[in-house]
């Protein structure tokens, strides 16, 4: 029973020193509360915030129009380079035709040169057949 005393003392002790603690750190705040005379902004504080706020306003449209300048140039140029593709895979492409159309009628000329020769071909055996 002495022992269960002893501990509700100390817990008593140590929870009347918390609470004075706690007492003595919100009197602290609130004199510093009250005593602080910055808590009150002024016309003139607000101008040189107004005037930073301007400034940096104009940085960003200035960037803005910068970079959309920069971009537009790069689409202008990215246009030009399709371009020049789409152009030089149309000229690809007649040349192609161009060379499939000599090698048809090449293929043709020959043909018609052969049919008129007599071919002889070699068997497997060795022998020629006309």
């Amino acid at each position: 029973m002495a022992e269960l005393e002893r501990k509700q003392a100390r817990t008593t002790y140590f929870g009347a020193l918390a609470l004075l603690l706690a007492i003595a750190a919100a009197g602290a705040a609130l004199y510093f509360g009250l005593t602080t005379r910055s808590d009150s902004a002024k016309k003139s504080d607000l101008d040189p915030l107004s005037k930073r706020i301007d400034s940096l306003e104009g940085a960003v449209t200035k960037n803005s129009k910068d970079t959309q300048n920069a971009l537009n140039a790069s689409i202008a140029q990215l246009q030009q380079s399709i371009s020049s593709l789409q152009k030089q895979r149309a000229q690809d492409a007649a040349n192609i035709s161009t060379l499939q159309s000599q090698v048809a009628a090449g293929a043709l000329g020959k043909g018609a040169a052969n049919a008129g020769t007599t071919s002889t071909a070699t068997t497997p055996g060795g022998t020629k057949k006309p």
